[in-house]
């Protein structure tokens, strides 16, 4: 869990397990989700890649470039899939899903996942 990469791909298995939407057209929520990852201090097992992301508020939202260029990447790479016409949201294979999920799941992954539950529509 020590990147932003290996962070996301962790935990966005652990939404779909939780059947949470997880989506790639308004990528809001997961600025949102981010930023409330990068200003929680003090949580065990907290990754410290976190401190290094940026958010800009040039729009009606707090956006973090990184974020969203590793998002999109998922989908390009065929790690995930969204289907067309809307690209709304991501779903995820099975076999990536094994290979995504987290070894151990920490403290940090269980109170992010307790706060994308806040942020995230149920999967319909």
């Amino acid at each position: 869990m020590g990147t932003l990469g290996d962070f996301m791909k962790e935990l966005a298995v652990l939404m779909a397990d939780a059947d949470l939407q997880l989506p790639l057209k308004d990528e809001t929520p997961w600025h949102h989700l981010f930023l409330q990852l990068k200003q929680a201090k003090g949580i065990e097992d907290r990754p410290a890649f976190l401190d290094n992301l940026v958010f800009d508020w040039d729009g009606p939202a707090p956006k973090c470039q990184e974020l969203s260029e590793f998002l999109h990447a998922l989908h390009w790479s065929a790690a995930v899939t969204a289907h067309n016409p809307t690209y709304e949201a991501i779903q995820i294979g099975t076999d990536v899903a094994e290979r995504w999920r987290p070894s151990r799941q920490t403290a940090f992954h269980e109170w992010a996942l307790e706060q994308a539950k806040a942020e995230f529509p149920a999967r319909v």
